[in-house]
Parts: C-alpha cells; sequence; structure tokens
C-alpha cells in the first residue's frame, strides 16, 4: 500500500483528464487511506477535493507543483492552517513574478508546509539528468535546510533504463545528503487506456499536431496512477520508499471550514453598531419613499429589521447601499434584480426600486433564517450599465483595499463543439475543414450533440458514423467539462474581512483583472461574501438614449417618472415591436406580448416570469393569456388557493406561487416551502421533493383536507418544475423594459443608435438596422470627418456609423482620428490624415473601401490609389512617408489632378452592398434585399406588412432569415422557428416536425427563401404566426446575411 503525493488533476489545465472524481473514486477503489492533488501553480480544486474525499472516507491532501524562478518545479504538500495560506500566498506571488516562485520566498513561507523534490523538473533531478552531481546535492541540501525534516525526495518509475538510472542516483543522493525518499506516480490520468486523451491535450496546450514532438509532451513516461501491487512491483528494489509515504501523509492536513459566512468589516460612524446604523438609514429612507409611515409599512420594516440582523446580514445591506449611493453620487444606474427586490429594507434604502408593498412581494422568499441553514447567502444582485461597471469594481476595491477585494474567476471547460474543433487540429484535420464541420454542428452536450445529428434535418448528412466525425464525437465526450482555462465571473467580486489569500490563492486573469483561483461555487462555501455587480447592456441603451435625447433635445428625462400609462408606449408593447428593449426583445417574447394584448404594468411583469420554462408548463402561458383578455373564466385548482392566485387569474406564474400555496393550503412556515421551491427547480433533487410531500400531506391533512383535494393541488405544485421568475425579479426588469419601450416609441433613432453602439442585445446589429429602416430612420456611412470612434450617432432621423465598426479598425485609431480631428479640425485628404494619424495603411484601405472618405467627393478607388500611390512615394531618405509638404492633393499645382481623381468611376451599388457586408455587418447605402433588384421579382409575394389583411388564407412570402431557433413539441419531436425579414417587416414562421423534417435543411443558410403557409392569428387578432407548409430556395448566394 502507498499514498499517492503527486498527481495531476483536470485543474493542471489541458494537462489531464482526470477528474477529481476520477482521482478520488479511484484511490477508493485501491483502498488508498488518501490521496494528493497537486495541480500546476494552483489548488482550484481544493473544495471539491474535500468533499469528494469527505464522501468517500479518504483523507484529502491538497498541495501545488509550483514554478521556481530558474524554471524548476517543486511539490508543496499542506500540512495545517499557516500551510494552507503560506501556500495560498506563494501562488499569489506569481502575479508579480511570472517567472516563477524565488527560494527565498519559499524559505519566508516554508512554516506548514511540506515539500517534495518534484520530478524530472525538480531541482536535485535536473541536477543528476545533467550529469552534475555536485548541483544535485547543493539543490537536495538547500532544501533540506529549508523545509528539515519535511523534504522528501521523489522517486518516479519510468520503463527504460535511463529511468531506472535515475532512481538509483536519487536514492544514493537521499543517503548522501540524509533525506528520506519516497515513491510518487506524477500521475496525470488514472488508467493506462487514458494516455490517448493525456497526449491530445498536452497537444493541444503546446498547439502541435499529435505526433510532433514537443519539450512538454512526456510522452515515454508512464504517468497512470497504479494501484497498490502494480506500486509494489515498480519499486520493489525500494520498498521503503512506499512506506515513506504514510509518513508525509500523516503530517498534512486539509484545514477547510465551509459553511459558515465571513461578513466584510463595513466602516461605521462612531457609536453605531450596523444595526442601529441600517435602522438609522432605513427608516430614513422609508420616509422618501412613502412619506408619513402606516402602521403596516413600519410594522414591516421592523421584521425585515429584525431577521437581517437575526442571520447577520446587516453589514452586507450595508455595503451594498454604500455601492448604490456612490453610483448615483457618480450618476450611474444601479438597479436590485432577483429577489432582493423583495425587500422593503431595499426599496428604502434606494437599492431596488420596486416597491413590496404596490406589488404584493413576499420578503421570505429573499431571506429566511431556513434559507440561511440550507441554501448558504442570499445575495443581493446589482445590475450596472456594462460600460460603467468597470468603475464601481474599482470604488469597491479602493473602499474595502485590494488586500481584500478580487473577482471571482470562472472555469472555462471544454464543450462538445469546442473540444471537436480543438481535437480535430491536433489530429491534422485541415482549417477549411474543421471550420465546415463545426460551423454545422448544434450546441449542446457531447451525448446530446449525438442524437441531434441524426435528427435535425440541418445536420441529417454530416458523416458521424464515418471517420474523422466519429472519432472527434468520441473524444469529444471523454474531454467535455474538462477546465481549459480560467476566465471572470461576469458580475461575482468578493471582499473578506482578512486579507484574501489567508482563504483563497489569487492570479492575474487573461484580460488583467486579478481574480480568485475558485470559482462561484467553492468561493461561497468557503464563506466569503460575493457582490454581484452585472454589466447591463439594457441599462447601458437606456443612459446612452437618456443622454442623446438631453443633448439633441434638452429634455431631461428622469427614467423613474415616465408616465406608467402611456398609450404610444403600450402601443408599442402589445404590437410586439420591441426590438432593441430589454428583456422584451426575442421572437417569442413579441409573439407573447401580442398574444396577451399586454397594456398594463401587472401584465407585463407576469409576462416575464411566464415565458420561463417552469411557469409555461401545461399550457400555462395560452391558460394566462385567455384568462386575461376575458375568454375563457378564472378557476382556482381549489377555493383555498383564490387568495393566492386572484392577481394571476388562478395560474402560478412566480416562484413566490409555491411558497404561498404551500403555506395557505398546507400550513408549511415559509422557510420551508421556500426550501421545496428550490427542489422543484432543480431535476437532481427529486428524493428532496418526495420528502417535502409526505410533509406537504400532513400539513393539509391537519388543516382538514382529504386526499383526492391534497392530490390536486400537490400535483398543481408539482406542474410548477424547472426555471421562473420570482415576482421581484419580474417586477424589477419589467420597469426597465417599460422605460426602454418608452424611449423607443418617443425617440426611435436616439434609442437604436445607442442598441447599435452596445451591441449585446438579442439580435445582431443587422437586426436593429432592419428595424430602423422600418421606422423610417436611414444610415449613413462611417466618416473620417463625422464619425465618432465606437457609438452610432443621430444625425437629424439618421444614424451614422463609427469607424470603430469597420472590421479591422482597432478602437485605438479610431480614437486617435476622432481626437485629432476635435483637436485641429477635420482631415482634407488622405494625405492630411496620414500625416496627423500614424496607421497601418490597411487600416486606412479598410475605412475608405467603406466610404469613410466619400465626404471628400472623390471616389473610392481613386482615393485608394492616391493612397496607396502616397504610402509608397520615397522620401529623400528613400523611406514611404506621407508627411512630404509637396504631396498635398489641395495645394495649386495639384488641382488638375484632383480633378481628374474626381472623375473617376466609383463602385457600383452591388459592390458596394458587398463591402458594407463584409467590412460592417449590415448595409447603409440600402435595404439589404435592395442587392437583388434586377434578380429577383417581388410582386408574386405578399408583403410582410400586409399579411394582418389575411387571416386563415394561405399566403406566400420571400424574404432571409435574421433569427431561428429549433425546439422540441411535448412529443419530444424537434420542430423550428425562424424570423424572416423581407423589406416591409419581420415575421414569425414555424416548421412543425413533418415540415421541418422536409425543408429544414434549407432554413441552414442564409439565403432569400420562399415560404408557402397558412397565416393562423391569435384568438385576440392582435397578432399572427405563419405556418409553413413548403419551403423553396430563391436565391442561394446572398450577401453575406
Amino acid at each position: 500500500m502507498y499514498v499517492p503525493l503527486h498527481v495531476h488533476s483536470y485543474y493542471s489545465f489541458l494537462s489531464s483528464p482526470a477528474s477529481v472524481e476520477d482521482l478520488v473514486g479511484a484511490a477508493s477503489r485501491f483502498g488508498m487511506p488518501g490521496i494528493a492533488i497537486t495541480d500546476y501553480d494552483g489548488i482550484y480544486s481544493a473544495v471539491p477535493f474535500y468533499k469528494a474525499a469527505q464522501k468517500r472516507g479518504i483523507k484529502p491532501i491538497l498541495g501545488a507543483e509550483v514554478s521556481l524562478d530558474d524554471g524548476s518545479r517543486i511539490v508543496l504538500l499542506i500540512k495545517n492552517g499557516v500551510g494552507y495560506r503560506n501556500l495560498s500566498r506563494l501562488i499569489t506571488f506569481l502575479i508579480d513574478h511570472p517567472e516563477g516562485i524565488s527560494r527565498q520566498a519559499v524559505a519566508n513561507h516554508r512554516e506548514g508546509l511540506l515539500c517534495l523534490s518534484g520530478c524530472r523538473k525538480g531541482p536535485p533531478a535536473r541536477g543528476i539528468l545533467a550529469r552534475q552531481g555536485e548541483k544535485a546535492v547543493q539543490e537536495a541540501t538547500g532544501f533540506r535546510e529549508i523545509f528539515a525534516e519535511d523534504f522528501f525526495l521523489e522517486m518516479h518509475w519510468g520503463p527504460d533504463s535511463r529511468d531506472r538510472w535515475l532512481l538509483s542516483e536519487i536514492a544514493a543522493l537521499g543517503r548522501r545528503v540524509g533525506v528520506a525518499c519516497l515513491a510518487v506516480p506524477n500521475a496525470h490520468y488514472v488508467d493506462p487506456a487514458d494516455e490517448m486523451l493525456y497526449r491530445i491535450l498536452v497537444s493541444i496546450r503546446t498547439g502541435t499536431a499529435l505526433h510532433y514532438r514537443h519539450p512538454e509532451k512526456e510522452l515515454r513516461l508512464s504517468l497512470d496512477l497504479p494501484g497498490p501491487a502494480e506500486m509494489a512491483r515498480r519499486f520493489r528494489d525500494y520498498p521503503e520508499v512506499l512506506e515513506n509515504t504514510f509518513r508525509a501523509a500523516e503530517r498534512c492536513e486539509l484545514p477547510l471550514s465551509l459553511g459558515r459566512t465571513i461578513f466584510p468589516h463595513f466602516p461605521l460612524p462612531e457609536g453605531e453598531s450596523a444595526a442601529s446604523y441600517l435602522r438609522k438609514l432605513c427608516f430614513a429612507g422609508a420616509v422618501e419613499r412613502y412619506g408619513d409611515l402606516s402602521e403596516p409599512i413600519r410594522e414591516r420594516l421592523e421584521y425585515e429589521l429584525r431577521i437581517i440582523q437575526q442571520v447577520g446580514y446587516s453589514e452586507y445591506f450595508l455595503m451594498t447601499w454604500d455601492i448604490c449611493r456612490e453610483a448615483h453620487r457618480r450618476g450611474i444606474w444601479a438597479v436590485a434584480r432577483g429577489s432582493a427586490a423583495d425587500s422593503m429594507v431595499c426599496y428604502a434604502l434606494g437599492i431596488s426600486h420596486v416597491c413590496p408593498v404596490r406589488y404584493n412581494l413576499y420578503f421570505e422568499r429573499f431571506l429566511n433564517p431556513e434559507r440561511m441553514i440550507h441554501s448558504g447567502l442570499a445575495d443581493i444582485d446589482l445590475d450596472l450599465p456594462w460600460d460603467r461597471r468597470d468603475e464601481m469594481v474599482e470604488y469597491v476595491y479602493q473602499r474595502y483595499g485590494a488586500d481584500h477585494c478580487a473577482t471571482i474567476c470562472s472555469m472555462v471547460r471544454m464543450h462538445a463543439r469546442t473540444a471537436i474543433g480543438e481535437v480535430g487540429k491536433v489530429l491534422g484535420l485541415a482549417e477549411r475543414e474543421i471550420r465546415s464541420l463545426t460551423k454545422r454542428l448544434p450546441y449542446g452536450s457531447a451525448e446530446r450533440l449525438e442524437e441531434k445529428i441524426h435528427v435535425l434535418p440541418e445536420c441529417s448528412d454530416l458523416p458521424v458514423d464515418r471517420e474523422p466525425l466519429r472519432t472527434l464525437l468520441a473524444i469529444a465526450k471523454c474531454l467535455e467539462g474538462a477546465p481549459r482555462h480560467t476566465g471572470m465571473h461576469p458580475c461575482g467580486l468578493v471582499v473578506s474581512r482578512q486579507p484574501l489569500t489567508d482563504l483563497v490563492p489569487l492570479q492575474k486573469s487573461a484580460k488583467g483583472p486579478i481574480v480568485t483561483q475558485f470559482d462561484m461555487e467553492p468561493v461561497e462555501e468557503l464563506g466569503l461574501v460575493k457582490i454581484d455587480l452585472l454589466g447591463q447592456a439594457g441599462l447601458t441603451v437606456i443612459s446612452e438614449t437618456i443622454e442623446t435625447i438631453r443633448q439633441q433635445h434638452g429634455i431631461e428625462i428622469n427614467p423613474y417618472e415616465i408616465p406608467e400609462d402611456d398609450p404610444k408606449t403600450w402601443e408599442l408593447i402589445a404590437g410586439g415591436q420591441a426590438r432593441g428593449c430589454f428583456q422584451i426583445e426575442s421572437p417569442a417574447m413579441c409573439n407573447l406580448l401580442k398574444m396577451l394584448n399586454c397594456r398594463d404594468m401587472e401584465c407585463l411583469i407576469a409576462a416575464l416570469s411566464i415565458i420561463r420554462p417552469g411557469a409555461s408548463n401545461h399550457g400555462k402561458m395560452r391558460q394566462f393569456s385567455r384568462r386575461y383578455q376575458g375568454i375563457e373564466p378564472v378557476t382556482y385548482p381549489h377555493p383555498a388557493l383564490k387568495p393566492v392566485l386572484e392577481r394571476t387569474y388562478g395560474v402560478m406564474v412566480y416562484e413566490e406561487h409555491v411558497l404561498m400555496i404551500a403555506h395557505a393550503f398546507a400550513g408549511m412556515n415559509l422557510g420551508r416551502a421556500d426550501l421545496l421551491r428550490r427542489a422543484l427547480t432543480k431535476w437532481n433533487c427529486r428524493n428532496t421533493v418526495e420528502e417535502f410531500e409526505a410533509e406537504f400531506r400532513r400539513g393539509a391533512r391537519a388543516k382538514g383536507y382529504a386526499d383526492k383535494e391534497i392530490d390536486t393541488v400537490w400535483r398543481y405544485i408539482t406542474e410548477f418544475s424547472g426555471y421562473a421568475f420570482n415576482k421581484a425579479h419580474s417586477a424589477s426588469y419589467a420597469i426597465l423594459a417599460y422605460q426602454a419601450a418608452y424611449l423607443k416609441a418617443h425617440y426611435p433613432a436616439a434609442f437604436l443608435a445607442a442598441a447599435l453602439s452596445s451591441g449585446r442585445g438579442f439580435y445582431s446589429r443587422f437586426v436593429y438596422t432592419l428595424e430602423a429602416r422600418q421606422l423610417g430612420i436611414g444610415f449613413l456611412l462611417p466618416d473620417f470627418n463625422a464619425s465618432d470612434a465606437a457609438r452610432f450617432t443621430v444625425e437629424g432621423n439618421q444614424i451614422r456609423v463609427p469607424l470603430e465598426q469597420v472590421k479591422d479598425v482597432p478602437g485605438r485609431v479610431a480614437r486617435q482620428i476622432v481626437a485629432e480631428r476635435g483637436v485641429r479640425g477635420p482631415f482634407k485628404s488622405p494625405e492630411d490624415l496620414m500625416r496627423r494619424v500614424r496607421m497601418d495603411p490597411a487600416v486606412l484601405r479598410a475605412l475608405i473601401r467603406c466610404g469613410a472618405g466619400d465626404s471628400w467627393g472623390v471616389p473610392r478607388p481613386a482615393l485608394l490609389w492616391e493612397m496607396e500611390s502616397l504610402t509608397r512615394r520615397p522620401t529623400r531618405a528613400g523611406t514611404c512617408n506621407a508627411s512630404s509638404p509637396q504631396m498635398s492633393l489641395f495645394e495649386p499645382e495639384n488641382e488638375a489632378r484632383f480633378a481628374m481623381l474626381r472623375g473617376h468611376r466609383d463602385y457600383p451599388f452591388r459592390r458596394k452592398m458587398e463591402i458594407e457586408m463584409e467590412s460592417l455587418g449590415f448595409t447603409v447605402s440600402g435595404h439589404p434585399l435592395d442587392y437583388y433588384d434586377g434578380y429577383l421579382d417581388w410582386r408574386p409575394y405578399t408583403p410582410i406588412v400586409s399579411l394582418p389583411q389575411y387571416p386563415n388564407a394561405t399566403v406566400t412570402i420571400c424574404g432571409t432569415i435574421v433569427e431561428r431557433r429549433a425546439t422540441k413539441t411535448l412529443k419530444g419531436e424537434y420542430m423550428k422557428f425562424v424570423s424572416v425579414a423581407d423589406r416591409t417587416g419581420i415575421a414569425e414562421l414555424v416548421l412543425f416536425p413533418p415540415v421541418y423534417h422536409q425543408y429544414g435543411r434549407l432554413t441552414a443558410g442564409n439565403g432569400v427563401l420562399e415560404y408557402h403557409g397558412t397565416l393562423e392569428p391569435f384568438e385576440n387578432r392582435n397578432g399572427f404566426v405563419v405556418n409553413v407548409h413548403a419551403v423553396r430556395t430563391v436565391l442561394p448566394s446572398p450577401t453575406p446575411v
């Protein structure tokens, strides 16, 4: 028997296919008392490893194989809490010293750590392999002096004579310097059969083909995790080195404490506690919100404050209030989302703008003692404009200290499509072949991918049963879920009371900011307080629109003073014209709003939740729509549920409804009912749901209900399984959606310019340009003398394209052009521009081709010719230069030549359209379908704008697909929704399974297609969908839509 003390998991990033569960499971099967995980320069696996080992009754030994500044590596194992903190600090040291950790730093942080010499890359082994015996002695002696008896020499078995020679040399070195040796597997995979996966991963990491040699490919070594018998065979000449693994393992303990909450320190005014200060702020804010406080509001505030103090949340609320206050001071919009808006304390503090009294919100959905016990910290999530989020992140760092703050990392994992592409390169497939394959693959897990390839018409001809796809899929299944590298959580920060490196190592992200080595779940389990600051594009669009209106019209708009009964806004929402509006712009949402004829805030709030999978199960969406409009009568599953469901017409719409029904019908307290709600949203909590069912039935019987009544209500609750919104979250987002819709309805050009600038909406910029054209808004080409660097700007009723939108134009160059123009005035010619702004000729060429110099009045081919001549014209020194004073086109001696250039022929219209699609992603010179004038007769087709005139009739329309989504019917068959655009508008079409199976392949591309189908109006005649019967390709090779 032995304890493996040098083992890599897949958190060594492309150096091991073995998950934590794989390694712990192998140790359990082999009967090992413990196992170490020692990933490269990190302890990413700490929390999942600790939990998996505890579950199987195996001792977890955590460490890392760390890089030293001379290129060598050693293994450091944690002995105790001091060692955990010291290893965390040493790993963090690599932020400022990416070349590696110095020996002095190791010596300074040696306490609580056990050191292994490393394998072939360890300092002693490197000396031996270099035939520098004294160097090896010096290295071993140096580490012995640092770690004393906590230093061991590693012995790693290999299959050839050179490996056996190294073993004997290390054993001799140990005897010479008085250091014990121990056997290690240096495992990178569990089973020898996994070697190919390891080799593929290392090839991906090194960017080489599978069979190419590379210094980091240790292909001839045995890097599996052998069982005790195999390890005894390998080290039969050195039996003591196996016994020494127990000596080392006995000294190591992993001191993780999970499940507690470590609140950061909030600086308080003198004489105030966190609870007293929160109370003072809360009541002052409530008076601002409500005026004189009624008794129910006072009671609600007192109740919430009591629970907040009971669970120790006072400082957390104060931190969030402080961030919102600072954001407001800077003119940054901060909006609470999620269940935090259930809290009247949040409303009083200005954290939320949703009144819990008006919207009948339940505080217990957000915070209750049972949730703290079973589910941990309840977050207060804040949305900020995405372009100003970094300001507030920087404020948090300044407020609490850089040593106490970091962004949470995210693990970027291998997904099926990614893995297929990466493995294809390693196996030597051509880039073009890989691209052709992966772009046609549907999204989803590897298992579902194979299923979809067989059933989706778009993929039906992919050779899934032939090479190379068969092998690629098989390997993708094995690699799926393995971390590829770390990234940044989109919104999560952590703030700690003590220095953060006491709890988690830090590292520099690829984008620069410092991140934790643990992702969100481990961070929360350690008890660190997470602050969610999400950069939200919808807020940016609203903020930029309001600023444009202020600048161009002199009108100041407070979004929270927008009238809630504006007819024009509700007409836009109910008409499904909300493209660009946060949360309500998707085809499905636009159709739902038309189906509802949504014209009030309660309906809009409900719509945002009822479209989610949990709420829409079992026909609830249609049922709610019909009842809201009075088409069918309101009924209730049981009379006792009327007070709960009256506002939603007898339909469960929000997550809170689970809590409220369980409380009202079965007497469950709201905390327990909330746990039932959480269990219903998770597919893997069936046993938990069954436990709650028994509790529910006992409570309902105690209230005198018969089993048949209980069956009916319980079935109704369990039908609400899956994801839905809580009402507070729906209300927060409905308010933002309404504000966006108001701005679009009254200031469409400013709004769509902001949406285009954002580039983060549901649709591509191409679709937003179509939307603008439908509203009569035109577009202007990028212009050296008129465009902003990055923002789409409004000029009258037209939108000007920014310079940065042109493909291959760096933002730095675009900003330089705008800045120089602002200081020294407009550019007069290419030569003037090249003299004043240094840029790559390819960048200037791209801008001129796209029309950025059209305002000079010279055709683009002529401008390009002049630019090329300028860049090639030598100076006296023989170099290309555009700064020679005799070169200006606009000097008198060049007037004749300039006139000649003006007379050049410009690009034809179709060529300009092609360049615009290629360079911008949309067209400016005209509607994209104008490209086909002369090639396509549109007269036989019904214009989309005219479709409402033909209810229940057979229609034929023609256009290009701008959005598509395949989904499953209740019977498990695939169908497809497509959004099709012609010159007059966008229509929603549906291909039911038989039609999709027959014509689905045609809808995979971007050609211009003809659709023959029946126009099926909604019951309220406020909208329709086209039920497609047949599809035909009209023009297979359009511009690149």
